[in-house]
């Protein structure tokens, strides 16, 4: 027969072999715990570091089109200004406002694709010249239309019918325009239109 310290040495070794068992499972399922959330706080960590970098490359976009955007207003306005200066100084142009001017350039833009602050630049290479307003108001939605077929910016085509307007005929030969050559003798402006009108 066993004694009662027999007996409680030996339920505590069993409790005990037990209590190992148990701790040995809890251990067990802590460190598949531990790794499960290792690997979440991992993917949490990679998303974050793509969302960072996400946001870091929307800054430099935004910076980017800010910038843009300044110098855009910045080149807009000194267009505007070149034309002030070209309207004014210019004797044919007396009584005629830079403004009468850009308001047929954003009436264009509305119209077509073609960029109203080049539209403007283009003008004040016109007023430049001998021409009057209603020659430069003529010749500003052809231009564009030139600019627009021949696949030129506004203010090299501008500069094209500036010149042949001055009398230049091999301005436009040698953008692949036809002209008629008596006609530029005599008027050199309603070759310009003609020719214009017809490419």
């Amino acid at each position: 027969m066993t004694t009662l310290s027999e007996r409680l040495a030996l339920l505590v070794t069993l409790d005990a072999n037990g209590a190992i068992r148990g701790l040995e499972k809890v251990g067990k399922a802590a460190d598949r715990n531990l790794g499960n959330t290792e690997a979440r706080l991992d993917r949490v960590g990679r998303s974050m570091t793509k969302t960072g970098v996400g946001m870091v490359a929307a800054g430099v976009v935004i910076v980017g089109g800010l910038v843009k955007a300044a110098q855009a207003s910045e080149d807009a306005r000194l267009s505007f200004a070149k034309l002030e200066n070209s309207v004014a100084n210019n004797a044919g142009l007396v009584g005629h406002s830079a403004q009468e001017f850009a308001d047929l350039a954003e009436a264009i833009q509305d119209k077509t694709a073609a960029d109203a602050d080049s539209i403007i630049a283009g003008q004040a290479v016109l007023a430049q010249g001998k021409l009057n307003a209603d020659q430069i108001k003529e010749l500003t939605p052809l231009v564009v239309d030139l600019a627009r077929k021949k696949g030129i910016d506004e203010v090299a085509a501008f500069t094209l019918a500036a010149k042949a307007a001055d009398g230049n005929a091999g301005a436009l030969k040698r953008s692949g325009i036809a002209v008629d050559e008596a006609l530029f003798k005599t008027d050199a402006f309603g070759a310009t239109v003609d020719a214009l009108s017809k490419s």
